[in-house]
């Protein structure tokens, strides 16, 4: 056997564990990298959930203190009725520069014309045929978010962005239980 078969058989043996320990090692990393990537997505999709389950949750908070301030509201007696539509006008403008978040608050009567709102927008309008009021009759009412309808020109022109909006509705009720009306609320959907 000459020198140069002898160098080719043992290189041939040299190189073969090296080229399977090659590899060996690239199968190894490239498990090592799908497995990395894979914990990463896993990660990061933990993070998403968490952080999606906080947002709820504030939004959830930020829509049941909304809830509860349009609850006492209605509950107020200067919604009785027999208060004048100015002063139940200043009560909800006043409630709306505590919580920017309202675009509108109005005492709507039980034929579905707006007795009173803020800027005095929709007042002697009827609304009887919008969800706020139809589903507020008779409890507690939480809409979808949907664009504005009635307000988008009046927000328009004054100036304000016309955004998509919450309802949120309450009836309004007598001494007796009656209900004498409806406390609507838009709240926008920007906050």
């Amino acid at each position: 056997m000459s020198l140069r078969s002898r160098w080719t058989v043992t290189a041939r043996y040299a190189l073969l564990p090296a080229a399977s320990v090659l590899l060996v090692t690239l199968l190894l990393l490239a498990l090592a990298r799908w497995l990395a990537v894979d914990e990463m997505a896993r990660r990061v999709s933990l993070r998403n959930e968490y952080r999606a389950a906080v947002l709820a949750g504030a939004i959830d908070d930020a829509l049941r203190g909304s809830v509860r301030e349009v609850r006492l509201l209605a509950r107020s007696p200067l919604m009785s009725g027999t208060v004048s539509p100015p002063r139940v006008r200043a009560e909800l403008e006043r409630l709306q520069a505590q919580s920017p978040h309202y675009v509108w608050l109005g005492l709507v009567g039980l034929d579905g014309t707006v007795v009173a709102g803020t800027q005095g927008w929709l007042e002697g309008r009827s609304i009887a045929g919008r969800p706020v009021f139809l589903q507020s009759r008779t409890a507690t009412w939480l809409g979808d978010v949907h664009p504005a309808v009635a307000l988008a020109p009046l927000l328009q022109a004054s100036g304000r962005p016309v955004q998509e909006l919450i309802d949120i509705g309450e009836p309004v009720r007598d001494a007796e239980g009656n209900v004498t009306g409806v406390m609507a609320a838009h709240l926008g959907v920007d906050w």
